[in-house]
């Protein structure tokens, strides 16, 4: 039976966080995950991606900065998803996303942080640090901004760098007097 995997994201806008979830969730192996994204906020432009790839999305509607009902509409979708793991991104999502999972008993949470946020005041690292203390595991795309969240207060061990990716692409295969040729590399 496939992992039941919710990714929690604030939208689906044109970023590099929604770009890395897109490719992961369709890029996981069906036979092993059943994948479901869920937009905190709104709807964005990468949306026909994951539908193109048949990943469902729902649309939870936060509205306000500090919206208590949108919390409760995301615990409800999670509980009717019943995750096996819920790996929210990015720090609306992850404030969120990380409670509600953890409320329905979700047997594994993880957080990832994608930036370094220096907009973000001493509540939010209060926040981020009580989580990061809830949750199974933080994920992180480098070692800056692994160093950046140590520095607030949330042991850089707990956080697994995965480096951005892209998707594959099989290079065209040519012979091997052509590529010398389009190199101007003599073959001898």
């Amino acid at each position: 039976m496939p992992i039941r995997l919710a990714l929690v994201i604030p939208t689906l806008d044109q970023g590099g966080a929604e770009k890395q979830l897109c490719l992961l969730a369709q890029g996981l192996p069906r036979d092993e995950f059943s994948t479901h994204v869920v937009l905190l906020t709104r709807d964005g432009p990468l949306r026909p991606t994951l539908e193109a790839a048949g990943i469902p999305v729902t649309v939870v509607g936060k509205r306000f900065r500090a919206d208590p009902t949108a919390y409760f509409r995301l615990r409800k979708t999670l509980a009717a998803i019943r995750p096996d793991v819920v790996h929210t991104w990015l720090f609306a999502a992850n404030a969120y996303g990380r409670a509600a999972a953890r409320s329905i008993g979700t047997p594994v949470v993880l957080g990832s942080e994608r930036c370094v946020d220096p907009w973000k005041s001493a509540a939010h690292f209060l926040i981020d640090r009580h989580l990061a203390n809830k949750t199974q595991g933080l994920t992180t795309n480098s070692a800056g901004v692994r160093d950046f969240y140590a520095a607030q207060g949330i042991d850089g061990d707990r956080f697994t760098i995965i480096p951005n990716g892209v998707p594959a692409r099989e290079a065209p295969a040519i012979a091997r007097e052509q590529a010398f040729a389009r190199l101007g590399v003599d073959p001898r």
